[in-house]
């Protein structure tokens, strides 16, 4: 794909979209664009996500550089986390510095989740829905219901207690 030029790059209000390959654009602060113009970006795909990444040089080998974690200042031993949910938008105030295990708290439902809702799943052999939540790798049960959006309720308020701005849920 052709990739644009930052300075050609269209500004919306004090953020700016860098164009990606695969016809796709990060959002990133206007005060930004600056420390990113230098590179050529590309829109890597991970899971069923993408994110804006670039390749380094370093010691022989190619290294990815993933935007968010630049913009951050490339924080060691953290995870930068996107709040609303969109690997593409890299506005600082999008971005917060993350444990492992609250970055996972915010993902949103798996790609084999049938009930389509996060934390929800059908017990075949009870024949009721399913609420669980997860936290530091350990699993808690939050019951069983009729239908799959009072399960969801339940984990939604298990979410908000456990995982607090983690949560992921509105």
């Amino acid at each position: 794909a052709v990739l644009m030029s930052i300075s050609a790059s269209p500004l919306i209000g004090k953020h700016v979209r860098i164009p990606l390959s695969r016809g796709l654009s990060a959002i990133v602060d206007h005060d930004d664009e600056a420390g990113l113009a230098s590179t050529k970006w590309h829109a890597v795909k991970c899971g069923s996500v993408f994110y804006a990444a670039r390749s380094s040089r370093y010691g022989g080998s190619k290294k990815m550089i993933l935007m968010h974690r630049q913009i951050m200042g490339f924080p060691e031993g953290a995870e930068v986390d996107h709040i609303n949910g969109d690997k593409l938008d890299n506005r600082r105030c999008n971005l917060r510095l993350a444990s492992p295990s609250e970055n996972k708290c915010n993902c949103g439902r798996r790609s084999n989740n049938t009930s389509g809702f996060k934390g929800v799943r059908w017990h075949s052999q009870r024949r009721k829905w399913c609420a669980e939540i997860q936290k530091d790798k350990k699993r808690q049960h939050l019951g069983l219901f009729e239908t799959k959006e009072q399960a969801y309720e339940a984990y939604c308020a298990a979410a908000a207690d456990l995982h607090q701005e983690f949560s992921g849920v509105a």
